[in-house]
């Protein structure tokens, strides 16, 4: 984490880390075929993409042009997607973002957040 990134940025990332591991506790122990009948779990899941979602378009243009490797508008448009086609999202492919896009997420951001004690 440089100085320089606004205390903006650093509450977003923060609201995007806390959001990633929620949606890795919730599935775990789970198979794809239990986390698409769990209405409860899936549920949980794509409310915090929602707030994943949310916290990027909060991440100001500079941070986002510095972390290139972040897929900043494929995070904003699955966020769309959850909203606005929220009848018919495909929760297989959610539950492939879930097993390897969110880790990829917080595992690129991960040096941008503050250490904790």
């Amino acid at each position: 984490m440089t100085h320089d990134e606004p205390s903006r940025d650093i509450a977003a990332l923060i609201d995007i880390d806390v959001a990633c591991r929620r949606v890795s506790e919730f599935v775990t122990g789970l198979s794809r075929e239990a986390f698409v009948k769990d209405v409860k779990t899936h549920s949980a899941v794509l409310y915090e993409i929602l707030v994943i979602g949310e916290a990027v378009r909060r991440i100001s243009a500079d941070f986002q042009l510095r972390n290139p490797d972040v897929p900043w508008r494929s995070i904003v448009g699955m966020r769309n997607r959850v909203v606005h086609q929220y009848d018919s999202v495909d929760l297989s492919l959610i539950w492939d973002a879930v097993q390897t896009d969110i880790p990829a997420l917080r595992a690129a951001l991960i040096d941008h957040l503050p250490r904790r004690s």
